[in-house]
Formats: structure tokens, C-alpha cells, sequence
């Protein structure tokens, strides 16, 4: 803000005067009639003033308002009414943040104006994507068309930036190694970090982020549950196209921490979520927790501020990376994808389409022998144990063939259609049928005190038009059981374990005469 607009702010007053005092401060005074003395006065009066605040400016602590690049709105829907129609809550709106740099820096500018970009571009419909080899590095910014890279290299021309280039994506402590770091926490017995396998990567200027678990530990933890965080960490050379979002601004409670590194961190916590913000000297780097959802209980809780000043303590925010070796990340890179390659090839030798078979028995020969074929999932199992049934699933009419082979669980339904076997129903868990072809999937162990109960139903005929009309998820150590209010995002109903129960036995299991599978494949 210039010394100009700072007098603006406090009401109204004469340019003459401001212009007549700054020309006096910058040796620039002409030769004019004299001042009367109240003039005079206001003139020392307002050029203390803006010392004043210029002072007070270099003490201005940074916020999340000047990471502010955008907002977006959406609206939720509450629930149905009595005659199905959705009833909706009030529109609500996320802010976009810069993960680059506080306002005015080249990251922030450069943010801002990717996200705008972002928001009002529209793929075009008639035009072919760029070939994935040649927009490698730009996979990072989602760039899929010639005008987007070309966006890309505008803004990092106008900012004096780098594009972040190839993206690495390797285990836990080749990422570490490759960056040179220990890792991003500091070493303290007190607590226990887990970092997530699937959630790394890095780019050759240093640039990374990184997920991980801290679990306090000891006779009185910090916290007893364990916090889960992402950092990332950007280097102010580069032009990352990557943002944060946030509720309301206003909802979060910011302040300035100074850690016993001597680092100094804005931190801001929500009933959602919670930042730590470090402006280093060449790097910006950003820890948000996961974001919580009330509706299922997963992610990090609210957590008082005493919780975040101790997980600011274990984290290291002073990292800094040293140079990435490209040469040996990428022999690294090109030894994966040999390897890759190789087993896919090895695969595909014994490797059978299920549905390019004629017929059930084929296809019961098929499920038998993926128990012999090492690289099946289904290797080592004994084929005596699986069962068959013929059924109209779908009830269009053709029997179907469901199998399994867990007492009465079903693991998969094929039928035939144009003399071709097709998958019906598969969705990686076992599966009961109830009357009026309604499905059971559940999970209810008795060494697992959470669990849930799915009830899907086909339209006859067509059973690419299943859909969801029950679920029950439960936490018997909590006593808590719930159901899904369709239609509404994230909202659930609470009911009573009676309650569950009673759902849960009104869906009736159909009883079969189930065969060996291997008598069916023999014929």
C-alpha cells in the first residue's frame, strides 16, 4: 500500500496537502506561499502518521486472506421430500489458496492466474489430446491440449519461472535419498511416524509432497489418535499448478508460532481441517491435516491449538532438499518400466479372455485353472472347494452362472450373450442373493467390530442399472449404527442396532442347490 493510499484510508483530506509534504520529504520543496501554522501542523501530523504505518506494516503478519487466489460455490442437497423431490441447504462456498506464496510474489501471481484460467477453460470437443510423450512435463498442470501447455509457458515467462518438469514417483526411502533429507519430521521418541507409500512424489528442482501418519506416544500422549498430514514443499523458482481449497476464512482461528528451530509459521485450525504455513527464504512450504468428515468419523478431528503447536514441533520446517540426480531418477524409472513390461509379457503367455469362451463349461475350466496359474489371485486354492449355480440373475429371461466358494457366498455371475460369456457381477467382495434379485454384499466378522451391510437391486432385464437402495454401516464398540439418506451427499441417519436388525432380516436369502464346480467342468 503506498504512503498515498494509507492516507485515503483515514478520511478525507486534500492531495495538496500529502503531495506538498511528500515533494518536502523527498528534498523536491518549491518555492510557495507560506503555510498558515494549522497547516502546517496537519501536514508534520499526517507525514508521522505514515511513518506510523509504514512501520506498522513491516510487522503485518501474513494470513490465509493473502493466500486467497479464488472462490467457488456449490450447492448441497439436504434430503427428499414426500413426493422425492430434493430439498437443498444453503449454497456453500470454498476459497482456493496458493501453495506457492503469499500475495505479491511470483508464485502467488502465478497461481492466481492458473486457477482462473483453469475455471473458465472448456476442452474442446472436435480436438485430440496431445500423445501422452509429449506432455510428460506437463502432466503435473493436467494439460491434455495445446492451448493449456501453451498457458503454461505464457505464465512462466511473465513470473520468470520454471516449469516443475517430469514428476518421480518412487518408495518412501528412494524419495527421501533422491532428495537428499532424512525425512520431514525431526527425531524424537516421543511419537511414531508412518509415512504413506501411495502418496509421494517429487520433481528435480527439490520440489515434493509427501503423506504421513504422527501417532503420539508415551504415558501421556499429546493426542491419542493418530493425525493424518500431507506436506508440500515448493520451490519459489518453479510454477506449480497445484492449489489448496478451504472453507471459510473467517471460520479459522490463524496465529504466529516460533518453534524451537527458531522457525516461524502462521498456523490455522477449523472444526475441518488445520495448516501450517512456512514462507521460507527459497521454498514455500504448506502441511495440511486430512480433511474431516463428519459423516463417516474418518480423517483428523478438530484439535486445540496446544496439539498443533506440539505437531509444528515434530515437524521438520526447516527441510531443505538438495539437487535431484535426473540421471539416476530416471535409469531408476526406465528399470521399472523394464520390469513392468517383462512380467506383463510373461503374463499375457498364459493369460485367457473369460470372455472370448462359448460356454459355461468353459468358463468353469477357466476358474479352475486360474487355481494353478501362479500369477492369479486365486492360486493355491483347492478347486474342489468352489460351487456353481444356474440362475436367472438379472431376470431377462437366460440362465446365468454364479459361482463361489466361501459356504454360501458368490464370487462372480457370467452369462451368455451373442454366444459369448459376459461378466455380470463381480465388485471384489463375495455376495449373496435375496429374493427379487436384490444382492447382500456385507462384512460383518467377528474379530472386526466395524462392518456394513449393501443391499443392490437389477431392473429385470437390465443389470447395468443396479442400484444402492440400502446400506448399514456399524462400530459395535461405539454402539453406533447408521444408514446413507440417499440423494444427499455425506448425511447419514442414526438407528438402533434393533432398528439394523430389523432392515437386515427383511431381506430374505434364497436357498440353492449348489454343485461342485468341478463335476460342471468335466461335463
Amino acid at each position: 500500500m503506498t504512503p498515498m493510499n494509507l492516507i485515503k484510508v483515514i478520511g478525507d483530506v486534500d492531495e495538496s496537502y500529502v503531495l506538498s509534504a511528500l515533494e518536502t520529504r523527498d528534498g523536491q520543496a518549491k518555492k510557495k506561499k507560506r503555510m498558515s501554522l494549522s497547516r502546517s501542523l496537519l501536514i508534520a501530523a499526517l507525514i508521522a502518521l505514515m511513518l506510523l504505518l509504514v512501520g506498522c506494516a513491516v510487522a503485518y503478519v501474513m494470513s490465509l486472506n493473502d493466500m486467497k487466489i479464488g472462490e467457488y460455490s456449490y450447492i448441497v442437497p439436504k434430503h427428499l421430500d414426500e413426493n422425492g423431490n430434493k430439498v437443498y441447504e444453503t449454497e456453500v462456498t470454498k476459497n482456493a489458496l496458493s501453495l506457492q506464496g503469499y500475495a505479491g510474489s511470483p508464485g502467488y501471481l502465478a497461481s492466481k492466474e492458473w486457477y482462473a484460467f483453469c475455471e473458465t477453460y472448456t476442452y474442446p470437443e472436435d480436438q485430440e489430446e496431445i500423445p501422452m510423450e509429449d506432455r510428460l512435463d506437463y502432466l503435473s498442470y493436467g494439460c491434455y491440449f495445446p492451448e493449456q501447455i501453451a498457458k503454461v509457458d505464457e505464465i512462466c515467462e511473465k513470473y520468470g519461472l520454471n516449469t516443475l518438469g517430469h514428476e518421480w514417483i518412487e518408495d518412501i526411502p528412494t524419495t527421501f535419498d533422491a532428495l537428499g533429507i532424512d525425512g520431514v519430521v525431526l527425531p524424537d521418541s516421543s511419537f511414531q511416524v508412518d509415512y504413506r507409500e501411495n502418496q509421494c512424489y517429487y520433481y528435480s528442482d527439490g520440489t515434493f509432497d509427501i503423506g504421513f501418519t504422527i501417532t503420539f506416544v508415551g504415558e501421556t500422549p499429546t493426542w491419542p489418535a493418530p493425525i493424518e498430514l500431507r506436506m508440500r514443499y515448493v520451490q519459489k523458482t518453479s510454477f506449480d499448478g497445484v492449489y489448496g481449497q478451504m472453507g471459510p476464512i473467517e471460520s479459522y482461528t490463524q496465529w504466529e508460532y516460533t518453534t524451537e528451530q527458531g522457525v516461524t509459521a502462521l498456523l490455522a485450525i477449523s472444526e475441518e481441517d488445520a495448516r501450517i504455513i512456512v514462507d521460507q527464504k527459497n521454498a514455500f512450504l504448506t502441511v495440511h491435516s486430512m480433511d474431516f468428515d463428519t459423516s463417516t468419523g474418518t480423517g483428523t478431528p478438530y484439535l486445540p491449538q496446544e496439539v498443533w503447536e506440539a505437531v509444528a514441533e515434530i515437524i521438520d520446517l526447516a527441510v531443505v532438499p538438495g539437487e535431484v540426480d535426473v540421471e539416476a531418477a530416471q535409469e531408476r524409472e526406465n528399470i521399472r518400466r523394464a520390469k513392468a513390461q517383462a512380467a506383463l509379457e510373461a503374463e499375457m503367455e498364459t493369460y485367457v479372455d473369460p470372455y472370448s469362451l462359448e460356454s459355461y463349461q468353459q468358463y468353469a475350466n477357466y476358474v479352475i485353472d486360474r487355481t494353478n496359474n501362479p500369477k492369479s489371485l486365486m492360486y493355491g486354492r483347492n478347486p474342489d472347494d468352489f460351487f456353481y449355480v444356474i440362475w436367472d440373475l438379472d431376470g431377462d429371461g437366460t440362465e446365468d452362472f454364479l459361482w463361489g466358494g466361501n459356504g454360501e457366498l458368490f464370487s462372480e455371475a457370467v452369462t451368455l450373450q451373442d454366444g459369448k460369456i459376459k461378466l455380470l457381477y463381480n465388485v471384489g467382495v463375495e455376495w449373496c442373493l435375496c429374493e427379487n434379485n436384490i444382492i447382500e454384499q456385507s462384512f460383518d466378522h467377528l474379530d472386526s467390530p466395524t462392518g456394513f451391510y449393501t443391499y443392490i437391486q437389477f431392473e429385470s432385464g437390465n443389470i447395468g442399472n443396479a442400484k444402492e437402495i440400502c446400506r448399514i454401516e456399524f462400530d459395535r464398540e461405539t454402539g453406533t449404527w447408521k444408514q446413507p439418506i440417499y440423494d444427499e451427499w455425506g448425511s447419514w441417519e442414526e438407528i438402533t442396532e434393533e432398528e439394523a436388525m430389523e432392515i437386515i432380516h427383511s431381506y430374505k436369502r434364497l436357498e440353492f442347490d449348489k454343485k461342485p464346480i468341478t463335476e460342471f467342468a468335466k461335463g
